[in-house]
């Protein structure tokens, strides 16, 4: 539960400032770190008692269930996904903070809620007219990411100056919170590194009864 809760509050919450979406996102891949370590550190044989003994289940219906160890973990491409997200999030909160990216890029996530597919997608919009192809560099990237950046400057500060942009009914109560929730003196190198290290020590915490740091020291 922790760790879906971490991952609603870190992508899905509107409502997360910046420093809460990396921390709760260093939860959720600490979370499956460490689940994924305790797994390998058993036998197959003793994962199937402790569940069924944690659900009270048959023990022949669990190992006709699971075949493999790897059943009793998520699959490995969400895994994946999270890690890739997360590190994902703490690079661009990263040039943020380095001035390579204004702080509006921040709230381009916002706005969408497939993130990477939608940044993406907005980027790939902005290619010429006249050119058909849709791969681009990461420089490119970064530079259409900018551009995105800065008209989402502008749609945040509608009502200063005076335009109106086409507004998805989803979003018509995010709007306002989207531009107060974020605190720019908030965002440091060193208030990212605290939230991670934060998440981490959570973390460890949360499973400290499973002597998982032995295990790591193997």
């Amino acid at each position: 539960m922790p760790a879906i809760q971490s991952v609603r509050l870190a992508y899905i919450d509107k409502n997360t400032d910046i420093i809460e979406r990396i921390y709760y996102a260093c939860v959720s891949v600490f979370i499956f770190r460490s689940w994924l370590v305790w797994i390998d550190s058993k036998d197959k044989k003793d994962l199937d008692l402790i569940i069924s003994q944690l659900f009270d289940l048959d023990l022949n219906d669990i190992k006709k269930k699971y075949q493999v160890k790897r059943q009793y973990f998520i699959t490995y491409q969400s895994y994946f996904c999270i890690e890739i997200n997360v590190h994902s999030l703490i690079y661009l909160a990263t040039l943020v903070c380095e001035g390579k990216l204004p702080f509006e890029a921040l709230n381009i996530s916002l706005q969408n809620s497939q993130t990477c597919k939608g940044v993406f997608r907005s980027a790939r919009v902005i290619s010429s007219i006249t050119s058909a192809g849709v791969n681009f560099t990461i420089l490119q990237f970064l530079k259409r990411a900018n551009k995105l950046a800065v008209l989402q400057n502008i749609k945040n500060s509608s009502h200063e100056n005076h335009l109106r942009f086409p507004q998805h009914h989803k979003l018509a109560k995010t709007n306002q919170v989207t531009s107060t929730r974020q605190d720019k003196n908030a965002l440091s190198k060193k208030s990212i590194e605290n939230a991670v290290l934060k998440a981490y020590k959570y973390v460890s915490n949360l499973f400290s009864q499973m002597n998982l740091k032995t295990l790591l020291r193997k």
